[in-house]
């Protein structure tokens, strides 16, 4: 983001996750929404149906089974979440973020990082001019959040402390997360076909229910074991 529109503009902000706080908050309202249920969930897999976390195949199984069911609930929550009414302190009115993105691209015209786009389709350039780039996006009421500070604090142990927020330099180390792949197990499209073709013949396959999931994990599981002979 710098490198391409320049630093000290606010392209982006580094410090700590805090520093921006409306992100910290939509990741916290995102936790409670359905990530946590997730959680469990692996976590009730591997103490008591099998699962091994340290197993390729199982995790191939796994994104096999409910990657599509985590985004259809990523979706879902991302519907009523933009839906959902927001109060302002000194507005009557609530409003959704839908009703904000929308009577605001009417009102200011279609904003990106150039600039903004008005309702004549001409893009004006805008230079915002940042008074304190340290204190840039900073919500100073909501950083005193209990709830929000202690979700933080969960989910980043190993942030830098030095990085408070009105930090606004790079630290010495990024954080990577390495996202591997996972082969197919099977060696043959006819054994993948015999072990799909059994999966959406199973009752929980289409089922939202958590019971139900496990049970399809379960059942998934023995019919891997028994189509491929190995220890997984």
């Amino acid at each position: 983001m710098e490198e391409h529109y320049g630093p000290e503009r606010g392209s982006y902000i580094w410090g700590r996750s805090v520093h921006n706080v409306r992100i910290e908050r939509l990741w916290h309202d995102v936790t409670q929404g359905f990530g946590t249920k997730w959680y469990n969930f692996f976590y009730d897999l591997e103490a008591e149906a099998g699962l091994h976390s340290e197993s390729d195949v199982h995790i191939w199984l796994l994104h096999l089974l409910f990657l599509p069911a985590i985004d259809q609930d990523a979706a879902d929550w991302a519907e009523a979440w933009n839906h959902h009414k927001i109060s302002f302190d000194g507005e009557e009115r609530e409003r959704s973020p839908r009703d904000m993105y929308f009577f605001g691209v009417l009102q200011e015209g279609l904003r990106g990082p150039e600039g903004v786009v008005d309702a004549s389709g001409t893009l004006q350039r805008l230079e915002e001019e940042i008074e304190n780039i340290m204190t840039y996006g900073v919500d100073w009421r909501d950083l005193a959040d209990p709830v929000l500070l202690r979700h933080h604090n969960q989910h980043n142990p190993d942030e830098l402390e030095s990085l408070g927020p009105h930090n606004s330099q790079q630290p010495p180390h990024l954080s990577l997360v390495e996202i591997p792949t996972f082969e197919c197990p099977f060696e043959t499209e006819e054994q993948l076909e015999i072990f799909t073709d059994a999966l959406l013949l199973m009752p929980e396959y289409s089922s939202r229910d958590m019971q139900d999931r496990k049970s399809l994990w379960m059942q998934a599981l023995d019919l891997l074991l028994n189509i491929l002979p190995m220890s997984l």
